[in-house]
């Protein structure tokens, strides 16, 4: 990845450097980084002879500017975005995408006007903004065209689709587009106004006054504007590094997809959209720097190549059950002989052992000796022959050794200096003999309000992490544990059917959760026993050179899973998952599962019997 390219910082933002900007150089107004590239709706004119439409795109606030032009030259080009940056200000710099149909006129076009130019890479097309608006403009025609049966008024859906995105909010923000890049609201899906329209009969003097007015307004308006500037790049800046998800981590060895820019050949025959987007398998044989890697074809010997982590998947190893996983009940496939190889291996088995003297007389004298004595005398009394199978005593279990427990002066010392407060524990479900390992993490403030004497006994106020569940394939350091989340009714008068809510850990979860009347699962744990403390206080892993939010390190699930045998439930597979299935991870996810529904209900249920109060 280019440090310095805005492409790569806007398509790999989960691997960029914690930096003030999400791009690697400042925009400070809207229009200073246009991104330019064409498009047509089919291979038409419109009522007035246009063709294509050179569509920019601003890179602080999104705001589009469709400009259609009859032939598709770097004159025509040059003229349509002249009008375009004489109508909303000259630009610094412009982004152009190096796999456009159209790259050598826009190249042309810059050169002419003398303008500074970036390139995106070839396989590079989620840098560039221009192709979200064209993405969005082939869904609002493909209905306007269906509609009318006719492409004869693409022209005329185009700018009025063009209007319509600009009347979004910026994403990840609350203001409007076009209120940032030209100082007012459009409204959606189209501006129209049936008011009358102002009469201006006012006097010279009145005129003066109004005039004064406004040249004060214009400065006061210019110092709120940079206020506001201000707080937007500390809002954007924070809410680009929330979402930034970690890359995943590979160890050396692991057999791994990696992802490819698929592309079109019609000398080869080949489309690109028919084609998967993963090449494979490779083998990682390298950690190199910036959190990519080196790997090697596992079929061809000798080709090698490099890929950064969130370019890999893991590679699927075949299913225990296709055919239950097809959905396909009731199949048997066809098994005409089905011996169990442990007969098969006693059938070939001989015994053997060095024949003695005598065995060999034997052979030579079928019909005996003729003096016994001799005969005796070359007999083996007791003749070695080994068993055929092990028949002593079963080998001695290893001996656990539990963790060592701190003393409850060492534990408060030690959870008062932690940030995140993480702990392992063994989980006692209420009334039931199930024990279960389980992450959780100290509440000190709620505690200590609830509590003030939880830093002399060691019985603090735990809240439970839960394992995200579209990470339940990974393995263990590349799952993601979030606070499991209920509803404030569910936790007072929980039910059978309670659903579970997931909120991503960034600052703002919090408020998040209050405002969907949300609190996390909490109970009243004693960390100092011998049967419930495992293993902390310990933070989250960090992931090259960045603290995660959600991550647990190798180090830690080894310590849980030395302890594997204090629990009915066990900890994910360090080793590489059997298959992952990839989804968003949004913000807020619900969803429904009778394990936790029946987990809070015994939870809930046993603080009210002990009377013991876990929200305030």
């Amino acid at each position: 990845m280019c440090k310095k390219c805005p492409g790569c910082a806007l398509a790999n933002g989960q691997v960029a450097a914690s930096s003030e900007h999400q791009y690697g150089f400042l925009i400070t107004a809207p229009f200073n980084v246009l991104f330019l590239d064409g498009y047509s709706a089919g291979d038409h004119s419109s009522f007035d002879g246009h063709k294509v439409h050179l569509i920019a795109c601003d890179g602080m606030t999104t705001f589009a500017v469709a400009e259609p032009v009859q032939q598709a030259n770097n004159k025509t080009f040059a003229k349509a975005l002249m009008k375009i940056m004489l109508g909303y200000g000259i630009c610094h710099t412009v982004v152009l995408d190096k796999d456009s149909k159209l790259f050598k006129e826009f190249r042309a076009m810059c050169d002419l006007l003398n303008l500074n130019v970036h390139v995106l890479s070839g396989d590079n097309h989620k840098g560039m903004l221009v192709e979200r608006v064209n993405k969005y403009l082939n869904n609002g025609l493909r209905i306007v065209m269906n509609e009318r049966d006719s492409v004869c008024t693409a022209n005329e859906s185009i700018l009025l689709l063009i209007d319509g995105w600009n009347s979004i909010p910026i994403p990840g923000t609350h203001l409007s587009c076009s209120l940032v890049a030209v100082g007012r609201e459009f409204n959606f899906p189209v501006d129209i106004s049936a008011a009358k329209h102002l009469e201006l009969t006012s006097t010279p003097a009145s005129v003066k006054s109004y005039a004064n007015d406004l040249a004060v307004l214009l400065v006061a308006s210019r110092e709120i504007a940079k206020v506001l500037l201000k707080e937007q790049r500390t809002w954007h800046r924070n809410l680009v590094n929330s979402r930034r998800p970690d890359p995943k981590v590979w160890n050396i060895g692991d057999i791994v997809f990696a992802r490819r820019q698929t592309r079109s050949g019609k000398g080869r025959g080949i489309v690109g959209k028919l084609q998967y987007a993963h090449t494979g398998p490779w083998r990682v044989c390298a950690r190199l720097d910036g959190a990519s890697y080196e790997l090697e074809h596992c079929l061809s010997e000798g080709v090698k190549t490099k890929k950064h982590a969130s370019h890999l998947s893991p590679f699927p190893l075949p299913l225990k059950a296709p055919y239950e996983s097809a959905s396909v009940k009731g199949f048997e496939p066809l098994q005409p002989f089905q011996l169990p190889a442990t007969s098969q291996y006693v059938a070939r088995y001989e015994p053997f052992h060095w024949l003695s003297l005598s065995e060999l007389n034997d052979e030579m004298a079928p019909f005996g000796w003729t003096i016994d004595d001799v005969h005796n005398a070359d007999e083996d009394v007791d003749p070695f022959s080994p068993p055929a199978m092990y028949t002593g005593p079963p080998p001695v279990m290893p001996l656990y050794k539990p963790p060592r427990v701190p003393d409850t002066s060492t534990l408060s010392t030690n959870i008062v200096k932690s940030t995140d407060r993480l702990f392992f524990i063994s989980h006692e479900i209420p009334n039931s003999n199930r024990r279960e390992w389980r992450l959780v993490r100290v509440n000190l403030e709620e505690s200590m309000a609830l509590r003030p004497t939880c830093l002399n006994d060691g019985r603090y106020l735990v809240e439970f992490y839960v394992i995200h569940s579209a990470d339940i394939r990974y393995n263990a350091t590349n799952q993601h544990l979030w606070l499991q989340y209920h509803l404030r009714g569910d936790l007072l008068q929980p039910l059978t059917q309670s659903d579970t809510h997931l909120i991503r850990p960034p600052d703002t979860s919090e408020q998040l959760a209050e405002c969907h009347n949300l609190s996390p699962l909490r109970q009243w744990t004693t960390l100092t026993q011998e049967s419930t403390y495992r293993h902390g206080p310990f933070e989250f892993a960090s992931i090259h050179g960045q603290k995660s939010r959600d991550r647990v390190a190798l180090s830690d699930w080894e310590t849980l899973h030395r302890h594997n045998s204090m629990f009915t439930n066990d900890p994910p597979s360090l080793e590489l998952p059997t298959y992952s299935i990839h989804l968003d991870r949004g913000v807020h996810l619900s969803y429904s599962s009778k394990e936790l529904a029946q987990v809070l209900l015994l939870v809930t249920e046993h603080a009210s019997t002990n009377g013991e109060t876990t929200i305030r």
